[in-house]
C-alpha cells in the first residue's frame, strides 16, 4: 500500500509539473490498461500436457484399477482353485503375478507357466531375483520339459511342432520323473501352479503333464488359471471340453475391466499410426 501511494503521488507531481489540469487526471486504471500491463510484466503461460506426463498418468490409473481387481479376489474361496477370465488388458497376468508372489510367502514349490517364452521372461524381471529364489519356476511349455529333461540327465530334444509335442509330452514328462527317482533323488511335487495363456494350452495332453507336476494334480490341487478362450490364436490348441472341466473344480472369477488399452493410449497410436 505504501509502494502504491508514493507512485501515485509521484505521478500526480509529474503530471502537475507538465501543466496537465487536475480536473483531467484519472486516478485509477481501467481493466484493460491494467491487463496489459500484467501481460507484459508477467507473460501467460499455458502449460501443455505431452505424451510423458498423459502415458504416465494411464500408468497410474491402470495400476490403481488393477489393485481394485486384487482386493476382489480376496472375497473368493480360499479352498478353491481360481480361473481368471477375461479379455485382453483385464489384468489377468498382473493379478496371477500377485497371486504368485503371496503365495511363495508360505509354500516351498510354485510353478508359473505360460505359451509365450517373452512372457515367460516378463514375469521373472517382474518378480525379481529376491522372490524367485523362494522357489519359483517361470517358464513356458517349451522350458518346462527341458527343465525336466536336464534334472533328469536326459538329453534335450527340442520339439517345435505342437501336434507332435502334445503326442510326446505326457509320456516325456512321467518318464523323466521317473528316472530322477531311479537316480536316488525324489521329485518334489509343486505345491502352487499358476498356468497364464491358458487358451493356447487347453490340451488334454498339456493338462495331463501338468497333472503330474502339482500336488494334488488338477483336483484338489491349488491353482490359478488365466484364460480368454475368444484370445486364442491357434485354435487347434483349445479344447473348450477342458477347459469346461477344469471350471467344474474351480471359482471363476470374471474380468471386465480393461484397464491397459486406455482412451489415451488409443488416441496416441490413432495420431502416430494413423490407424483406426
Amino acid at each position: 500500500a505504501d509502494l502504491t501511494d508514493f507512485w501515485e503521488a509521484d505521478n500526480l507531481r509529474m503530471k502537475q509539473k507538465n501543466g496537465v489540469p487536475t480536473e483531467q487526471l484519472q486516478r485509477d486504471l481501467s481493466r484493460g490498461d491494467r491487463k496489459e500491463i500484467c501481460n507484459l510484466l508477467q507473460p501467460m503461460l499455458r502449460p501443455v500436457q505431452g505424451v510423458a506426463v498423459s502415458a504416465r498418468d494411464a500408468e497410474l490409473e491402470l495400476m490403481e484399477l488393477t489393485k481394485e481387481q486384487i482386493r476382489a479376489l480376496d472375497y473368493h474361496d480360499p479352498d478353491q482353485p481360481l480361473i481368471l477370465e477375461g479379455a485382453a488388458g483385464t489384468g489377468k497376468t498382473m493379478i496371477a503375478l500377485q497371486q504368485i508372489h503371496r503365495q511363495s510367502l508360505y509354500r516351498d514349490r510354485l510353478l508359473f507357466v505360460c505359451f509365450n517364452r517373452k512372457l515367460a521372461a516378463h514375469v521373472r524381471r517382474e518378480l525379481g531375483t529376491a522372490v524367485l529364489e523362494r522357489g519359483i519356476d517361470v517358464l513356458n511349455y517349451q522350458q518346462l520339459l527341458k527343465m525336466l529333461n536336464h534334472e533328469a540327465g536326459l538329453s534335450d530334444e527340442p520339439i517345435d511342432d505342437w501336434t507332435q509335442f502334445n503326442a510326446e509330452v505326457e509320456e516325456r514328462v512321467l518318464y523323466a520323473l521317473q528316472t530322477i527317482q531311479s537316480r536316488g533323488q525324489a521329485f518334489v511335487p509343486y505345491d502352487y501352479l499358476v498356468l497364464d495363456e491358458a487358451q493356447e494350452l487347453m490340451t488334454a495332453d498339456f493338462l495331463g503333464s501338468l497333472d503330474l507336476l502339482l500336488r494334488g494334480g488338477w483336483n484338489p490341487g491349488d491353482w490359478p488359471l488365466c484364460i480368454d478362450p475368444r484370445q486364442a490364436i491357434f485354435h487347434a490348441h483349445y479344447d473348450a471340453s477342458q477347459f469346461n472341466d477344469l471350471k467344474t473344480h474351480a471359482s471363476v472369477c470374471p474380468l471386465n475391466l480393461n484397464c491397459r488399452n486406455t482412451r489415451q493410449i488409443a488416441a496416441y497410436a490413432h495420431g502416430l499410426s494413423r490407424i483406426d
